[in-house]
């Protein structure tokens, strides 16, 4: 292959401000893209490598291009130029990890928007996991413990409009159930509540293992409430009335890359890391109680099922973490001593998610830039 095809040319002839200002033009309303059917998220990358397979020519060409978003079925970019309907392309993906993965595609739409800059739509040949590449594609999970409707009404609206899902319930006992027998990203709760306030539903929480995140939330924002509030083990405290930019900065101070499983690519391996995260559920709900009781053997085990089965299912660093902790517990050392490994493991745990593995590494677009163009003219 000629070596032209592993250089990347600038396609977009524009300062960055300018492609910023014309990506940001293109955006509709707050929640505009939460309407269309496949679900669109902001993908930001200024020079995200593209290999266009053009009709009649003898290898692909390489380009950088700005991208706009991304869904789990396309992607969207300004390209200097037009592509026809149906052109065969590669595109380099960056994911959260800093790596790349390559996916083949075609285009779908293209349209002139000034100059000689049009925005690009592709369809991927496969669907693909957005949250791979974009964090505010990870569906979050939120319990809301909360006796006001209006409050609870505006806080789902503005959750929604975010990628997250509410379940409300009524009162702090509700939410001990919950949070117990379920997996949430946030339990917020309301600390003035009717059966048990959220003061007093964060204390049973805590006291019962429970590691996650618990953010209480007042009308009453004076420090001694705040005090009392981290006391419990609430991690945050938020002030009612509360604006949607306050829900949104919650978001983003919670929000963890998912752990995700590298064996997700194998379409038989799919049901069986679902079983497995379903199981995990379960034993990270024990480990945290037998982490508040001090049960040794009731950790121990725990320790040597997560240690066994998580490399099994594309999530080695579980085995690796829980294999280090069960070798220190076996070696002597005290709960005490072992109470932050503990709860990284528990976070990990939590964290586990089922995805689409990642294609390899590389430092920079460059470093990957050769392998995508040597393969791609067999592909496209």
């Amino acid at each position: 292959m000629p070596a032209e095809t592993s250089r990347l040319v600038p396609s977009v002839r524009l300062r960055d401000d300018e492609i910023d200002a014309l990506l940001d033009a293109l955006e509709g309303p707050p929640g505009a893209e939460a309407k269309r059917e496949d679900r669109r998220y902001p993908y930001r990358i200024r020079g995200m490598p593209l290999y266009v397979q053009h009709p009649g020519a003898h290898a692909p060409i390489g380009y950088r291009v700005p991208t706009r978003n991304i869904s789990a079925e396309g992607l969207s970019f300004l390209h200097g130029g037009f592509l026809h309907n149906g052109t065969r392309c590669r595109v380099q993906l960056l994911t959260t990890y800093g790596t790349w993965t390559n996916v083949d595609c075609a285009v779908s739409g293209c349209r002139h928007l000034r100059g000689n800059v049009h925005e690009i739509s592709v369809k991927f040949e496969r669907p693909i996991d957005p949250s791979q590449h974009a964090r505010c594609a990870h569906r979050m999970q939120i319990l809301l413990a909360e006796d006001g409707n209006l409050v609870a009404k505006l806080a789902r609206h503005y959750f929604e409009q975010m990628n997250a899902h509410v379940t409300h319930v009524p009162d702090g006992a509700q939410a001990v159930t919950l949070a117990k027998s379920h997996e949430f990203d946030i339990v917020l709760v309301d600390i003035h509540m009717p059966v048990l306030d959220g003061l007093s539903a964060t204390k049973q929480l805590r006291e019962g293992g429970y590691t996650g995140w618990i953010v209480a939330m007042s009308g009453d924002a004076t420090e001694a409430t705040k005090n009392a509030a981290r006391a419990v083990g609430c991690n945050h405290f938020m002030a009612k009335p509360f604006k949607k930019d306050d829900l949104a900065k919650l978001l983003d101070l919670v929000r963890d890359e998912p752990l995700v499983s590298t064996l997700y690519d194998d379409p038989e391996m799919r049901p069986l890391i679902d079983a497995y995260l379903t199981q995990l559920a379960t034993q990270v709900r024990s480990l945290e109680t037998a982490l508040a009781g001090e049960d040794l053997d009731a950790m121990a085990a725990l320790l040597r099922d997560l240690k066994g089965e998580g490399s099994s299912y594309g999530f080695e660093l579980l085995t690796q973490k829980a294999g280090n902790i069960a070798n220190n517990l076996e070696a002597g050392k005290s709960i005490a001593d072992l109470r932050t490994d503990l709860i990284g493991l528990i976070k990990l745990c939590h964290l586990a998610h089922a995805s689409a593995k990642q294609d390899g590494s590389a430092a920079s677009a460059d470093a990957g830039a050769s392998n995508a163009a040597a393969d791609v003219t067999g592909n496209i």
